[in-house]
């Protein structure tokens, strides 16, 4: 008898062992706050960088629509770097030195539709200056735009390079026998003009001087190295 209830005690003894066990391993009935599935929303990824388009592209680039309503000069030219897919940047400690621009207290407020990115960043420029060439300015070169006032631009930029077209204008004189050499030179230089930017020369970013037949030109010196191609194929034409 005694070996009996022993027995059946070590079989309740194993049965409670093992539903302990088994309640030990439900994670459903006994997980610890610290170990239960995050409830937190997901982190949002990050955002990836504007791929950059070649400068002379993007601002080729026509806007669907540019509609700013008293928005900051920063969130406009944002928007048009945005939409452009190129990359501005602006010297605001220039412009605010020379006393003519500030970022917070500038807005614009215009609407364009299917506009040329530089038709509506000279836009933007013009309406913050108040149509005055002289306060502030951009310069695009290959890696992007830099937008400053034009002295600064001018002093950082612009370098002063003569080019001897004496040959050129001499070749466009005896094709043209009517031509003047004044008017040779004027159809040179608009030729130049015609393949940069034409805003830069009205604005006075860029200048061409004649100098007895050759050309002083101030500009940067990427502009210059396509100045150089111009005049090498108008040679060979």
């Amino acid at each position: 008898m005694k070996a009996l209830l022993a027995i059946c005690l070590a079989c309740a003894a194993i049965v409670l062992c093992e539903a302990g066990h088994a309640i030990g391993t439900d994670s459903s009935a006994n997980t610890s706050p610290t170990s239960r599935p995050s409830t937190s929303p997901a982190t949002k990824p990050a955002t990836r960088p504007i791929a950059y388009q070649p400068t002379a592209q993007a601002l080729s680039q026509i806007i669907p629509e540019v509609k700013f309503e008293n928005t900051t000069l920063e969130d406009a030219i944002n928007f048009i770097s945005t939409s452009c897919r190129v990359k501005i940047n602006v010297d605001w400690g220039s412009l605010a030195k020379a006393g003519t621009i500030d970022r917070a207290k500038k807005t614009v407020s215009m609407n364009m539709k299917k506009i040329e990115c530089r038709k509506a960043l000279s836009a933007v420029l013009s309406e913050v200056s108040g149509g005055k060439p002289d306060v502030v300015c951009y310069d695009a070169e290959d890696t992007g735009i830099d937008i400053s006032s034009p002295d600064h631009l001018a002093e950082v930029w612009s370098i002063n390079k003569v080019y001897d077209t004496r040959a050129l204008l001499s070749k466009r004189l005896k094709a043209n026998k009517k031509l003047a050499i004044g008017d040779a030179i004027n159809e040179l230089k608009a030729s130049i003009e015609g393949h940069i930017e034409q805003d830069r020369f009205e604005n006075n970013q860029h200048r061409i001087v004649d100098i007895g037949g050759q050309l002083m030109i101030s500009c940067s010196p990427t502009i210059h190295g396509r100045i150089a191609k111009i005049l090498a194929q108008l040679g060979q034409q």
